[in-house]
């Protein structure tokens, strides 16, 4: 027997059938799982899903690892076809390749960086899309994709409402990552101490007045040109606090402009990586499945534009 390709990885418990035919209806007829049985042709894949619970602390990882499953769940009776942009997801290829497992020991942070690594090494031409819960999820990632290829410069286009001090951190060191955006910070979700070093590492951010002022399309564009000619790869995250899941009275970003931002970000040719991160106090909170859903394949659906058009 073959064995899994990511000894790493755990199957995903929610099998996929693919329907012989032209065009497929539904997500859940659209992505493949890895067989265990046979050779895997890697050349006709060009997106992996990975779901990455949090591993540290069984509690947490139950709601998480449920979290994830949710999120196959929620795709089932999701169509494959964008209206408003007239694509068909089905033109890219997509393989779901599981969870990463639960570790023994403190060892979940060298674990998601050993699989972003292998991935980035052995497949580069797979654009990883990757949901998780805390913060430190984008660190190990990173570090992964700063291992595969040390020579090229990182840039992190980041949607949160809050600054992570791990990415400043590791931006501040610039050990590969050589720039940083925010997009949906705003009001009195920051404290001053961190903003000044996030700038004083080198972060730049859009406020979202600015960003409503120009437009999100605008304000996203610009960003990624700047961001583009500064480094060789892209990494793009969105924390799914960057919105207020259930109303938008405090001003957060609007759905409608994650969603369309994301789509530009997926279409940008230098984006290399796709990651969804939940804070804690967002795991028993449905909308927010179903929500992160759209979030990802309005990124998936920049990446098909971006495939037609001969830039992947």
């Amino acid at each position: 027997m073959v064995r899994y390709p990511y000894p790493m990885l755990e199957r995903p418990m929610v099998f996929s059938v693919t329907k012989n035919k032209v065009r497929t209806s539904l997500v859940s007829e659209w992505v493949q799982t890895l067989p265990c049985t046979r050779a895997i042709d890697w050349g006709k894949i060009d997106v992996a899903f990975l779901g990455i619970p949090v591993v540290s602390l069984h509690n947490m990882f139950t709601s998480s690892y449920n979290l994830i499953c949710n999120y196959r769940k929620a795709w089932r009776d999701v169509k494959t076809y964008h209206l408003e942009k007239d694509i068909f997801l089905e033109d890219l290829r997509f393989a779901d390749l599981g969870n990463v497992r639960q570790p023994n020991g403190n060892q979940v942070s060298k674990i998601i960086e050993k699989v972003m690594y292998e991935m980035r090494s052995h497949h580069s031409h797979i654009l990883p899309v990757c949901v998780g819960v805390e913060k430190s999820v984008d660190g190990s990632l990173l570090e992964g994709l700063k291992r595969s290829d040390s020579e090229k410069k990182i840039g992190v286009l980041q949607y949160s409402n809050n600054l992570d001090k791990e990415l400043i951190k590791s931006l501040a060191c610039s050990e590969g990552i050589e720039s940083m955006h925010v997009i949906g910070i705003h009001g009195f979700t920051n404290c001053k101490s961190t903003m000044e070093e996030a700038l004083q590492a080198g972060m730049t951010y859009t406020p979202l007045p600015e960003m409503r002022k120009k437009g999100v399309i605008r304000t996203t564009k610009e960003v990624i040109e700047v961001m583009s000619n500064q480094v060789d790869m892209i990494y793009v995250t969105v924390n799914m606090n960057v919105f207020d899941v259930l109303s938008q009275s405090m001003g957060s970003m609007m759905f409608t402009e994650l969603i369309e931002s994301v789509y530009l970000a997926g279409l940008a040719s230098k984006t290399v990586c796709f990651t969804i991160v939940y804070d804690e106090e967002t795991l028993e909170i449905e909308e927010a499945v179903n929500q992160g859903v759209y979030v990802m394949l309005n990124f998936l659906s920049g990446l098909c534009e971006r495939k037609r058009k001969d830039d992947y």
